[in-house]
């Protein structure tokens, strides 16, 4: 696994133990008062943290044009797309085609990673897509830390 805190000008940048995501890895680095930083460079995330925190995601979903056909045709999809809409209450959400698959992003906050899974399962088992999630920061959250 590269680590972050090999590349010049990031030194002090926090390593995930098991994660392999240099996005995750990236964010750590620039959410550093929810991570401590061991002796040997290794960050977990603080237990004694009493707030919570939110962390913004973007979620990109591509659903096969077959499965999705039929999820049109049965009325399956506009019920899974707006339960998604509904409980995770993203601030932007936009439709596309990729490859002449449909596909869509979600930009949303989630404080619980287990919340994924839920959202995560009924995109899986109605619409049998494909889906990416990674953390991001807007400008201003990326200003403030470089």
């Amino acid at each position: 696994m590269t680590e972050l805190r090999d590349k010049p000008g990031l030194s002090r940048a926090p390593v995930i133990v098991g994660c392999g995501s240099i996005e995750w890895q990236w964010y750590c680095h620039l959410n550093p008062r929810i991570y401590s930083i061991d002796d040997y460079g290794f960050s977990s995330y603080l237990d004694s943290v009493t707030e919570e925190v939110l962390m913004r995601l973007l979620m990109k979903i591509l659903i096969p044009a077959k499965q999705g056909d039929i999820a049109v045709a049965d009325e399956s999809m506009p019920a899974v797309l707006n339960a998604f809409i509904a409980a995770a209450d993203p601030e932007s959400s936009y439709f596309y085609l990729e490859n002449g698959k449909r596909a869509a992003i979600f930009i949303f906050e989630e404080k619980r990673q287990d919340k994924l899974m839920a959202y995560n399962e009924k995109f899986f088992a109605k619409l049998d897509a494909a889906i990416w999630i990674t953390p991001v920061l807007n400008h201003k959250e990326l200003q403030k830390h470089l």
